[in-house]
């Protein structure tokens, strides 16, 4: 079957404003394809400028399923100067509407943007020999904003629970010791995990399990998994947000629906609790670390996922090829 290719340019032009900061400004962040035939393949780029007065640096773009492939450049956008994130979608495979999403990276003071690459995909009716098109689709200049978000955020994340990333495995065994949890440790070459499934209170409330991970006896991440089942799910992690945002500011937060599901439709509790919904929420500190908190569908079982992050350390386990947050 031949394939087409649809070339969509959104251009994007802003002011920049003085924010003592990297700010990356998309005129959209949304944008609906229409309607494709299965196997066609929809190349979107989503231009943005720099309107902050620092370099803005994108360190990661991931899309959200494997018929998504981004492509960027990673290199310093000064203040004032535009760039490209370039996502392709491969429809072969999938029918019905469609809801892709992409998370970049970057280190933007509020350093997570989604893309959403939206639209239906239909079964191929026209004729398999017919010529392979390509269009090119061109939006006009959107309408030029100077806002900015300014809410405070905290200087810095520099611990878990009382230990500060960075610290030594023995260190963290004998302050959770103190806590009265005793730890189990699993080794995979120099990346080690300290785990366990003791009765934690954690953001109060109760943890299924706790998982603690180290890079070259560095503690640069901990993972929690909450237990949670409809049609509570959506309730358990508002209170959690809730929680996390009175100890710090407010989260970003996100919600990604699969066909035939979609936001506002009243089924989104239905949707996560089956895996074709999910939930999420960002705290990105000054220095970089993070907290993240996500609906998770593990075989019959629906979890929470609570995860703090030293991105230092981070980079540091990526480069020595480890996969991080891999439950």
């Amino acid at each position: 079957m031949k394939r087409k290719y649809f070339i969509l340019v959104i251009y994007f032009a802003a002011i920049a404003v003085s924010t003592n900061a990297q700010v990356i400004k998309f005129a959209m962040e949304e944008y609906n394809f229409g309607t494709i035939n299965s196997g066609d393949t929809v190349i979107c780029d989503f231009n943005f400028i720099n309107s902050g007065d620092q370099a803005l640096i994108i360190s990661d773009v991931h899309g959200s399923c494997k018929c998504l492939v981004p492509s960027w450049v990673s290199t310093p956008i000064n203040p004032n100067e535009r760039g490209v994130i370039t996502i392709t979608f491969n429809s072969t495979g999938k029918m019905g509407m469609q809801d892709k999403t992409t998370v970049i990276t970057s280190n933007d003071k509020n350093r997570i943007k989604v893309l959403h690459l939206k639209g239906n995909v239909s079964y191929n009716t026209q004729d398999k020999n017919s010529a392979a098109k390509t269009i090119k689709l061109t939006t006009g200049l959107p309408a030029i904003s100077n806002t900015i978000n300014t809410q405070t955020r905290q200087d810095s994340l520099k611990s878990f629970w009382g230990m500060p990333f960075g610290s030594s495995k023995d260190f963290v065994i004998r302050t959770m010791k103190e806590k009265g949890i005793v730890l189990k440790e699993v080794v995979a070459g120099n990346k080690v995990t300290l785990n366990t499934v003791a009765d934690i209170t954690f953001s109060n409330k109760t943890v299924f399990v706790l998982y603690l991970n180290f890079i070259n006896n560095k503690f640069y991440e901990a993972l929690l998994l909450y237990p949670t089942e409809t049609p509570n799910i959506k309730d358990d992690f508002k209170k959690l947000v809730r929680n996390i945002n009175e100890k710090y500011f407010d989260a970003e937060e996100y919600e990604n629906y699969k066909y035939p599901y979609k936001k506002g439709d009243e089924h989104e509790e239905s949707a996560i609790s089956l895996g074709y919904g999910e939930l999420n929420a960002f705290w990105i500190f000054k220095n970089d670390n993070a907290i993240s908190l996500e609906t998770l569908k593990v075989e019959r079982n629906n979890y929470l996922k609570l995860t703090y992050q030293d991105s230092k350390l981070l980079k540091e386990a990526k480069a020595e090829g480890i996969k991080t947050s891999d439950y």
